[in-house]
């Protein structure tokens, strides 16, 4: 039965070490300081809306309850103009892609009829 024999180049692996190469400890160090910055991103994507939104309500609170009734009942209004707009103009948009390939189909249909001009 041959055993293994401690090597003297260093390259090469020995049976008892269980360490990784110095590149592949580089490689794991890139990717958890990537995981890292990731979730950091993350982190203030989400707690930057949840911040201000803190914040106003707390500056809120001076304002009577009826001058707040009207301003948020205008934004109401004016949130509802800009969704009607933005679905009005996606329609538009479907409607003349669907319009420009109708217009291109039926010029391939007739030649594959063989209809010549």
């Amino acid at each position: 039965m041959k055993t293994m024999e401690p090597s003297l180049n260093p390259a090469e692996p020995r049976a008892n070490d269980s360490q990784e190469s110095p590149v592949s400890l580089e490689t794991t160090g890139r990717a958890r300081l990537a995981r890292k910055k990731h979730l950091e991103i993350v982190a203030l994507v989400v707690a930057m809306p949840l911040g201000g939104i803190a914040v106003l309500f707390y500056l809120l609170r001076a304002i009577p309850a009826e001058v707040l009734r009207r301003e948020f009942e205008g934004m109401g209004v004016v949130i509802c103009a800009f969704a009607y707009i933005g679905v009005f103009l996606l329609r538009l948009r479907h409607a003349l892609t669907q319009d420009t390939q109708g217009a291109e189909k039926p010029a391939s249909v007739n030649n594959l009829c063989g209809s010549s001009d």
